[in-house]
Order: structure tokens, then C-alpha cells, then sequence
């Protein structure tokens, strides 16, 4: 995912992050996962603000830039939800 630079600033990462995590709870994702690289301070503080944690990959990247591994469980987040309910 990238937003130009003119789109930086504006709220159009969120809203594309936002996009990509609604889709794949409602195709049942257990989990969402990406490779970023770690001089991409501003889309690493908006990963960790939406709940994704830097975790050890399962394999190595295949990315150039990309050396920093994060996942969001989607699924856990659910069941949390549910379990709150009355």
C-alpha cells in the first residue's frame, strides 16, 4: 500500500488500511499480514495505533525494503467482542 506524497498527511493511509481490514473480516480472516520497512515511521505508527504487532516472520521477506514483519489477529479481536456482550 502507498499514497503519494501529495495524498500524505491527509488521512488516505488510514482510510486505505481501514478498507483492507474491513475486507478481510468479512471474507473470515483469522489474520491480516504485511511487510514494511522500519524508515516508514509514520505507516509503522499507524500500524501499531490500528493494533498490529511486529512479530517474527514465518519465512524470510521477499521485499528489498521490507525488514520488519507485523500481524493483526483479526478473529481474536471477535471473539473478545463477542465474549463482552451480555
Amino acid at each position: 500500500m502507498a499514497v503519494s506524497e501529495a495524498a500524505q498527511g491527509r488521512g488516505a493511509g488510514r482510510l486505505l488500511l481501514d478498507a483492507a481490514i474491513e475486507r478481510a473480516r468479512t471474507l473470515d480472516a483469522d489474520t491480516l499480514f504485511l511487510w514494511t520497512s522500519s524508515r516508514l515511521e509514520a505507516a509503522l505508527a499507524l500500524y501499531r495505533k490500528q493494533g498490529f504487532q511486529q512479530v517474527e516472520p514465518p519465512e524470510p521477506s521477499v521485499y528489498e525494503r521490507g525488514e520488519v514483519y507485523m500481524e493483526l489477529a483479526l478473529q481474536a479481536e471477535i471473539k473478545d467482542n463477542l465474549d463482552e456482550e451480555p
